[in-house]
C-alpha cells in the first residue's frame, strides 16, 4: 500500500518499491536493450520508475497512470531525482485505444 508523507510534498512511498527496486533493475538491467523508448503500464507511485530511468540512462521511460494522484507522485519523483530520461506521466488506461505511437524497447 501506497503510503504519502507530508515532507515529501506529492511524492509517494510503496514498501514493495523498495524492497523490491533492486532486483528488478538487475532483471531490466539484463533484459532491456541499453537504449530505446521504455512505455511503463501502472507506474503507481513513480518510486521505481524513477530508480529505474536514473540507473539506465540509454532508455527514455515513459510511466504512465490513471490515478491522478499518482501521476503528481510520479512527476515528483522524477523532479526530485533529477532524473532527464523520464517524461511527465502519462493519463493512460490499457483499455484506451489511442496509445502513443512510438517503436517500444519495452513495455
Amino acid at each position: 500500500m501506497a503510503q504519502r508523507h507530508a515532507h515529501d510534498n506529492d511524492r509517494m512511498q510503496s514498501p514493495s518499491s523498495a524492497r523490491n527496486r533492486g532486483p528488478i533493475l538487475d532483471v531490466l538491467t539484463d533484459e532491456l536493450s541499453p537504449e530505446g523508448f521504455v512505455l511503463e503500464l501502472a507506474s503507481g507511485t513513480g518510486e521505481l520508475a524513477a530508480h529505474v530511468a536514473s540507473h539506465l540512462p540509454g532508455l527514455f521511460w515513459q510511466p504512465s497512470e490513471p490515478d491522478p494522484p499518482c501521476r503528481r507522485s510520479i512527476d515528483a519523483w522524477r523532479i526530485e531525482m533529477g532524473v532527464t530520461n523520464m517524461a511527465a506521466a502519462l493519463d493512460l488506461l490499457t483499455t484506451d485505444e489511442d496509445w502513443p505511437a512510438r517503436a517500444l524497447a519495452a513495455l
